[in-house]
This record gives structure tokens, sequence and C-alpha cells, in this order.
């Protein structure tokens, strides 16, 4: 299982999740089947690639019609979704692999 994280993600905790994640699978004996990125300094956003202008703690919610906050800095934003999406790929070509 692939889990991402960003320690600065503003919309929900998600780098808590991915460390639960690696937790819940090592106690049951798992813990090789994690592979848990955090990457610290990187928003909600870290999964859109090329994610890191000015802009990029803010996403435009066009149902509310406002901008919400998403977290993170502008290049951490950016240096994370090349890396998150590098380990994704990476991760689906093991995969197939096997």
């Amino acid at each position: 299982m692939l889990a991402i994280g960003a320690g600065s993600d503003e919309m929900w905790p998600s780098s808590i999740g991915a460390g639960q994640i690696r937790r819940r699978l090592a106690a049951h004996g798992k813990a090789n089947h994690a592979d848990v990125h955090i990457y610290s300094g990187a928003g909600h956003t870290v999964s859109r690639v090329g994610s890191g202008g000015p802009l990029s703690p803010f996403v435009y919610h066009p149902v509310a019609k406002d901008f919400e906050a998403t977290g993170g800095l502008p290049v951490a934003n950016c240096e994370g979704s090349y890396e998150a999406w590098r380990t994704v790929i990476e991760f689906l070509a093991k995969v197939e692999a096997r």
C-alpha cells in the first residue's frame, strides 16, 4: 500500500493518516506492505504535479466560489508534488512487475 501525506496539509491531517496506515499494517505483521511518504513542508495539493505557484497554498472551490487554504509553502508544494508523483510511478512499476 502506498500512502502519501503532507506535513502542512490544512484540509485534513494527511501525515497523521499516513502514519496510522503504517502503524496498523505493522500491528498486523505486515509492516513491509506499507510504503509511506510524508512531505513535511507541503500542503494538501502535494499530489498535483507542478503545483507550487504563489497561490499553491490555496485552491479555488467552484461550489463555495472562494479560495480554501490547502497549506504548505509554494516551493515545498512544487518539489513535493514532483517527488510524490515519481514515487507513485515507481510504486506502480513495482506492482506491475509482480
